[in-house]
């Protein structure tokens, strides 16, 4: 048994290098491989809350979504796990919007390889995305419960939230040259009183930087 792990297992840390710390990783990850109701902890410092547990993707990208809370600064985090060409399209779209525009999206904390990949339908089956994305939690909002909520389609509340979600569109397409593909409501959530746009694994980019300008299409 030990030289045939279970399938979806975390690998053993590599014998040099590792240290205390790195063994005490893997058996952390190992524990949420086999009962992962039990202790959930991801890089030594994300505990999982409860199950909360999403999975989705779009344009057959699928990802995986924990919300945590980060010993380190003691607030709720988003750990994003994803294959690695969505998590490099990703982490590029966060770092362009977050230094150009911020307020748009969520702010990108960090990231980090997993030593093992979430479940998706309990022990043993996993989608063996290790690539994570810690991401600012925001609050889930039904956007269309957001605005039909307001007596007047036509208010100030209403124009406002149109606005924000036009800007958020706007500054994807401006500052990172992707266009995003799934825009819908459940796809923004709500960080203090803005809308925010989430979900870039299935985002394409159209343009490219020149050193003469701005992002511009062929």
């Amino acid at each position: 048994q030990y030289l045939h792990p279970p399938k979806g297992a975390p690998p053993l840390p590599r014998p040099h290098g590792t240290g205390a710390e790195g063994w005490g990783r893997w058996i952390q990850e190992f524990k949420n491989f086999i009962d992962p109701k039990n202790g959930v902890e991801y890089d030594g410092r994300y505990s999982v809350r409860g199950q909360a547990v999403a999975h989705g993707g779009a344009h057959g990208k699928n990802h995986s979504v924990l919300v945590c809370d980060d010993k380190e600064s003691a607030k709720p985090v988003i750990l994003k796990f994803t294959d690695e060409e969505s998590w490099r399209r990703e982490k590029d779209v966060y770092e362009r919007l977050n230094k150009g525009a911020p307020g748009c999206a969520p702010e990108l904390l960090r990231t980090f390889q997993a030593v093992a990949a979430p479940p998706a339908d309990g022990p043993g089956s996993t989608l063996d995305h290790k690539n994570v994305l810690v991401l600012e939690k925001g609050d889930v909002c039904p956007l269309y419960s957001s605005v039909s909520a307001s007596m007047d389609p036509y208010g100030s509340g209403v124009r406002t939230t149109a606005f924000q979600i036009l800007q958020c569109v706007h500054y994807l397409h401006e500052e990172t040259g992707y266009v995003h593909r799934d825009v819908k409501p459940a796809n923004f959530v709500r960080i203090l009183s803005n809308f925010r746009l989430i979900d870039f694994d299935g985002a394409l980019q159209v343009c490219v930087e020149t050193p003469h300008g701005p992002p511009h299409g062929p």
